[in-house]
């Protein structure tokens, strides 16, 4: 909030970033609530693995043919994964 308000940062170019999805939650909260909802969506915000995921989803097509990544995959948790074997 304070990069969008005082140092007059546009807020398509901030990036927060937290761990866990409660933590994300919140911020996308707080964030909102200092610099108004049009503002506060502007911002990327998300936790460190879905932001990743994003990123990864949108650029995928650019990895070199060579590599087995396509879009379309699929991620699993441990338990999920495992499930799957079974």
């Amino acid at each position: 909030a304070h990069l969008v308000e005082e140092a007059r940062v546009p807020p398509q170019r901030v990036l927060a970033v937290t761990f866990t999805n409660k933590a994300a939650r919140e911020l996308r909260e707080r964030i909102t609530r200092l610099i108004g909802p049009c503002e506060a969506d502007a911002i990327t915000m998300g936790t460190f693995h879905s932001l990743c995921l994003a990123i990864l989803r949108q650029d995928i097509t650019r990895l070199p043919e060579e590599l087995p990544y396509r879009s379309g995959f699929a991620v699993y948790d441990e338990y999920s994964s495992l499930k799957l074997i079974k």
